[in-house]
């Protein structure tokens, strides 16, 4: 080859070269192009209402539900309810010299499994690049809002609890004469769904005076029913490899410190409060991050500043199956679908940190509350029911095909006994007064649960009124009536046995507290209209 032609072949190679230099991005272009998408969101999505979509940044493409072809969605700002929306398209990250930057961002503020009655509080999704979003809840079969009944508490003292019945732990104790808006109620009708102090639970129906006729007509709310896009599929692409700071991503928010729960590519998550969901360009598996509280998936609880992997099938007859029952998929030909356990719960690494770290930059007007990256995490994931060296964490393990398990909180206050957690052994009630009579004593058991419970109960100068042993976390004694000149007050306590009969956990500090008065002579014997449960209370 001549020298000339061979001059010429470099200088090609050389500016070709620099041509691609120049088309990749640097940091401060993609920094640049994040905050002025940052930026418009903040114009365009601030204070958004509950069951709402946003557009926040070019591009987003939007589908609706049949009945609602002629909605516009097309530039930022542009909102529509949310249980009109049938899915979203956003666009990766996309930076040409001289024009304005692309990458797409939707905002949906979600009630998922919120009370209507709960002001002011959605589920913030944000929608961020090469994202693909289907809602999994059929409009016809979208939980609508009941308008709320006025009910007042009849009675001191009444426990609201995170659940309907007894086995929930109890969130707050209502005042006598309390307003509490009603808006749900159980199947059996006998749990009514509140809201007190701004926190939403459940109380047993005879202690809020509501019309029982309009009792009946409140809908039933239990794991069957969906909102708006509390169910969904998602995938996510590549996006530009080159601007690691614009993922893409589905960021996640609940009201700070509030659990709700929510289906995913099939996978049931509960999560509290911030986390980041993406799938991998082969949809062959899912990864969830906890920024901010705890994520529960079916064998797994996820702390703070880790991440845990699920297998992913994509499944094309999923698409005309959801097709049959009236969802409109959004340009898919395949959805995905989680296919076995979570695992390999590992600690963010140094670049997730990085791909997340323009996420606290989110303007606030769109969050519940400001997002922060984790520090170091304290919690570790562990296999069920394992105590944790409280020293060490423990082997993080590799694939999602690995055995994942519940987390538990490593504290230098962890009292190990043997093989039983013994932190979490607790009296739970009563707490707070004890019956002159009949009394169910109801404790959280340690990790694993032991073989025999011991309960004991003292009068007031130390002799034993009561005691019984069970198998069981409660056990019913009568405290009173066989022995009605122990005092005013009583105590209790309850100690946890191996299978062999020797002490798994030690008898616990007895809680006093005042006992009920006799009842007079002539009175006719308290009937309890279970579960009316005045004396048993429940506290963390």
């Amino acid at each position: 080859m001549s020298k000339i032609r061979l001059m010429i072949l470099l200088l090609t190679v050389f500016c070709l070269s620099l041509s691609i230099v120049a088309a990749q991005p640097t940091a401060q272009v993609c920094s640049t192009a994040v905050e002025a998408a940052l930026q418009e969101l903040d114009r365009s999505c601030e204070t958004l209402s509950r069951n709402t979509v946003c557009y926040g940044n070019s591009l987003v493409q939007a589908t609706f539900m049949e009945n609602a072809t002629d909605l516009q969605f097309s530039i930022p700002s542009d909102r529509v309810a949310l249980f009109l929306l049938a899915g979203i398209r956003a666009s990766a990250l996309d930076i040409v010299e001289g024009e304005d930057p692309v990458w797409g961002i939707a905002v949906v503020n979600a009630q998922a499994n919120l009370p209507g009655t709960l002001p002011g509080q959605g589920v913030v999704m944000l929608v961020m690049g090469d994202t693909e979003l289907t809602n999994n809840v059929p409009q016809d079969e979208a939980f609508i809002n009941f308008p709320p009944l006025d009910g007042v508490i009849n009675t001191g003292g009444a426990r609201i609890r995170s659940g309907a019945g007894l086995n929930f732990n109890v969130t707050s104790i209502a005042d006598f004469g309390a307003g509490v808006p009603v808006d749900a109620r159980n199947e059996a009708g006998d749990w009514l769904r509140v809201v007190y102090n701004d926190s939403a639970g459940w109380i047993y129906y005879n202690l809020v005076d509501v019309p029982a006729a309009e009792i009946q007509n409140l809908p039933v709310v239990d794991d069957t029913v969906r909102t708006p896009m509390q169910s969904f599929y998602f995938s996510t692409g590549l996006g530009n490899a080159d601007c690691q700071e614009a993922p893409d991503a589905i960021v996640i928010q609940s009201p700070q410190g509030v659990q709700v729960n929510m289906e995913i590519n099939d996978a049931e998550i509960s999560l509290g409060s911030t986390v980041v969901l993406e799938t991998d360009t082969n949809q062959s598996q899912m990864t969830l991050y906890v920024l901010d509280g705890t994520a529960n998936v079916n064998n797994l609880v996820v702390p703070e500043g880790y991440k845990a992997l699920v297998p992913l099938n994509p499944n094309t007859q999923l698409v005309n199956d959801l097709s049959n029952e009236g969802i409109r998929v959004v340009g898919a030909q395949q959805l995905p679908q989680a296919a076995g356990q979570w695992g390999s719960c590992n600690p963010l690494s140094a670049t997730d940190r990085q791909r997340f770290a323009e996420l606290p930059n989110i303007p606030a007007s769109v969050l519940n509350y400001p997002i922060t990256l984790p520090s170091a995490p304290t919690q570790f994931c562990a296999p069920p029911g394992a105590i944790l060296n409280p020293t060490a964490p423990p082997a993080a393990t590799n694939s999602p095909a690995s055995t994942p398990a519940p987390i538990v909180v490593v504290t230098e206050e962890i009292q190990i006994v043997g093989e039983f957690d013994c932190s979490i052994f607790r009296q739970a009630s009563p707490r707070e007064g004890m019956a002159f009579g009949v009394e169910t004593f109801f404790w959280d058991p340690p990790n694993p649960g032991a073989a025999t419970y011991e309960v004991t109960v003292f009068g007031n100068e130390g002799q034993v009124v009561a005691s019984g042993s069970t198998s069981a976390t409660s056990i019913t004694l009568d405290t009173g009536n066989a022995n009605p000149n122990g005092g005013a007050t009583y105590a209790w306590t309850v100690q946890a046995l191996d299978a062999s009969g020797n002490i798994a956990c030690p008898a616990l500090e007895p809680i006093r507290q005042l006992r009920e008065a006799a009842p007079p002579p002539t009175e006719e014997p308290h009937e309890t209209d279970e579960p009316y449960d005045y004396h048993e209370y429940y506290y963390d």
